[in-house]
């Protein structure tokens, strides 16, 4: 089971052709149709895989944000719990499928910044 996980995550890290320019490495950067082909294999490891790199996603946006404009997103309200965030995310790719699950967590951060509201120190 461990070998086997292993081998899955150093085959999502080094996806993609050789010889570009990546933004985006790990299991982000798989489609959404694949995550769910993984979830369907064995959902609760395979999620957990790709959610804890969309947690290391936002949180590195989150500090560019920082660093750039002074705000974050509060990636863990008590409205948008992690099951809640998991559930989004499988939600967006089953309805997405060609999109990659990078951009299932964009989405998720746009959801995160609206149930918030607006920052205090803006209209």
């Amino acid at each position: 089971m461990i070998k086997r996980l292993f081998v899955l995550l150093f085959l999502l890290v080094w996806s993609g052709p050789a010889g570009t320019q990546t933004a985006i490495t790990g299991p982000g950067a798989n489609s959404c149709d694949l995550f769910m082909q993984f979830h369907a294999q064995d959902p609760k490891a395979r999620e957990l895989l790709f959610f804890a790199w969309a947690q290391g996603f936002m949180s590195g946006m989150n500090v560019v944000a920082l660093r750039l404009k002074g705000e974050v997103i509060d990636l863990r309200p008590e409205a948008y719990d992690a099951d809640r965030q998991m559930i989004f995310l499988r939600n967006f790719c089953f309805l997405h499928r060609g999109e990659a699950y990078a951009e299932a967590v964009f989405e998720l951060m746009t959801e995160l910044r609206h149930a918030a509201g607006p920052p205090a120190d803006k209209p």
